[in-house]
């Protein structure tokens, strides 16, 4: 099983919100792909409201929760964004297979 990333990007440029939705995989090796789409979606402007959805992935690995969050926490200091909101399953889903990715087993 490969870790597969999707993000849907869903905008309401009315209410000037912004949803990032994330299925699949949320790993350490594939964490970088979400930052990349939520600094692409923050250009959009004005934005009120950001919201990161992960409640649907398959699995997330605590590595990149933090590194997620850590990218987020920068933006938000930065002055780039308005607060952002995290929507997390209360238990991070596992992989599947057990298998981590690459950076998340070199820790």
């Amino acid at each position: 099983m490969t870790h597969d990333l999707s993000i849907a990007v869903h905008a309401d440029v009315e209410q000037h919100e912004l949803r990032l939705s994330v299925t699949g995989c949320l790993t350490a090796d594939s964490h970088s792909s979400l930052i990349a789409v939520f600094r692409r979606a923050c250009a959009l402007e004005p934005l009120t409201s950001i919201t990161i959805d992960l409640t649907e992935a398959r699995h997330i690995e605590p590595a990149a929760l933090v590194f997620l969050r850590t990218a987020v926490d920068q933006a938000e200091r930065d002055g780039i964004i308005e607060p952002v909101v995290f929507r997390v399953p209360d238990q991070l889903p596992p992989c599947p297979t057990g298998i981590q990715s690459a950076m998340s087993s070199e820790g």
